[in-house]
């Protein structure tokens, strides 16, 4: 239902809200429920996602005129692709987001892709595929696409076989629960508490808020939360710089330890041949001195030998001859003369 006029006290009624625009209004209920008939009423709920290139600014006011033009197209696209459908109750655009693209100084065009679900009567037995498949259709005539998502996770239902279309019957999330008994799991459950080491957290970006672990905590396979493994810590335990930093630590001190190491060895080493050479010294003048005191000499250099040598005198082999004492003297031959 959309009013050309903005909101007032009066223009929506039960348990539904009125959103005002730039110069029109309308009335939304809670997720799962389509205004209608001056109430809400329960219904299945088909999402998607609408892509489209829009222009950019003001898009992020939703009291601006270029806003206003989107929605109301986005809406009306939705709408004549269901009108021959008197199960279809409303569109309802949920979030939008925005992409620059690349342009001159003089446009301020970009991608808007704008997630939007298509609400039918609870007694509707409309698939999702024939909704997607209609609205693909009127999509495309506008040069637009649109591609489905999955009701499970608009409605925050565990994604199993059954029809997530209806998000008030199905099994809630771990970690989500309903707000009230005709809801979608649209809040974090009790447990999702500082006790249990977990938080919720509402991103913006999503639909739905998300029951994470505190930080330094990681999710176990039962569902529950627990200190990070050593090393590793922030959210989702993802931070591994202090496993580095550790690792880098432990490279070092060996280093270290082997340098020690290497040092000690090396000057014993040293020491051990200074001792030997010391050693030596010693050992060669005990052995001078006991030489000395024996009374013999220093070996020879060239021998080696502890004992020198001694050169025998072999004695001459004598004849039988008589040997002339006087034949060797330089005695003249002659006799002597007479002296008298």
């Amino acid at each position: 239902m959309v009013l050309d006029e903005t909101c007032t006290e009066e223009t929506c009624h039960g348990s539904s809200i009125c959103v005002s625009l730039s110069t029109k209004s309308f009335c939304v209920c809670p997720e799962g429920y389509y205004y209608n008939d001056s109430d809400c009423n329960q219904g299945r709920t088909f999402p998607g996602i609408i892509t489209l290139l829009w222009e950019l600014s003001g898009l992020d006011d939703k009291t601006s005129v270029n806003y206003q033009n989107l929605h109301f197209t986005i809406v009306d696209l939705i709408g004549s692709a269901f009108a021959n459908d008197p199960t279809f109750g409303q569109a309802v655009i949920l979030s939008l987001q925005t992409f620059e693209a690349a342009r001159s100084e003089m446009r301020s065009e970009g991608q808007v892709s704008v997630t939007v679900t298509s609400i039918f009567s609870k007694s509707s037995t409309i698939t999702l595929e024939e909704v997607s498949k209609a609205i693909k259709n009127e999509a495309e005539k506008e040069g637009f696409s649109y591609e489905e998502e999955n009701p499970c996770e608009l409605s925050g239902c565990k994604n199993t076989s059954e029809d997530c279309s209806d998000g008030f019957q199905c099994e809630c999330k771990t970690g989500l629960a309903r707000p009230y008994p005709l809801s979608f799991c649209s809040v974090c459950s009790s447990d999702c508490n500082k006790k249990a080491n977990k938080q919720c957290i509402k991103d913006p970006d999503n639909l739905l808020p998300e029951c994470q672990c505190l930080p330094d905590y990681t999710t176990t396979k039962e569902g529950t939360c627990q200190k990070c493994a050593f090393g590793y810590s922030g959210v989702g335990c993802k931070d591994n710089y202090i496993l580095i930093f550790t690792v880098v630590c432990v490279i070092i001190v060996a280093l270290l330890v082997a340098s020690v190491i290497g040092l000690i060895v090396l000057f014993r080493s040293n020491r051990r041949k200074k001792n030997g050479e010391e050693d030596s010294l010693i050992s060669r003048d005990f052995n001078d001195m006991r030489l000395e005191t024996t009374g013999f000499g220093k070996p020879a250099s060239s021998t080696g030998s502890l004992f020198p040598k001694v050169k025998p005198r072999i004695p001459r082999i004598q004849s039988n001859e008589k040997s002339n004492p006087y034949a060797d003297l330089n005695f003249p031959r002659s006799m002597p003369a007479r002296d008298y």
